[in-house]
């Protein structure tokens, strides 16, 4: 029976310091766009949301943040008008919850149809 769907965690903001503190500092050598995956504080959630979504199988639709917000180096800091995703290193921001949002918009709605098929079926 599949039930959910189920959001994964999202990544994290990347560096030690504030989004804010991050663009507001004009020398920042990176700059703070994305964070890259290999820094552990952006991957921990990756490594939960695999285990999750192994541990649940096909009885879950597993929705992961990570395929809408990361590429397979880094994980984007910014939306599309350059506002930050995140308000502190883990939560998002009014403009990160909506961006995450209209993109997974189209797997929300899947995964919602597909768990009133099942219970339709019941």
């Amino acid at each position: 029976m599949l039930v959910g769907p189920i959001v994964g965690g999202v990544p994290r903001f990347g560096y030690e310091y504030s989004p804010l503190d991050c663009m507001s500092r004009p020398f920042q050598r990176n700059g703070c766009a994305t964070s890259e995956l290999k820094r552990v504080r952006v991957a921990q959630h990756e490594i939960i949301n695999r285990a999750i979504k192994a541990s649940t199988g096909d009885k879950v639709s597993f929705i992961d943040p990570y395929d809408f917000l990361c590429d397979e180096v880094s994980c984007r800091n910014l939306d599309d008008d350059k506002r930050p995703i995140y308000s502190d290193e883990s939560h998002l921001s009014r403009w990160g919850s909506v961006y995450l949002v209209t993109k997974m918009v189209d797997a929300l709605a899947s995964a919602l149809e597909q768990g009133q098929d099942v219970a339709a079926a019941r």
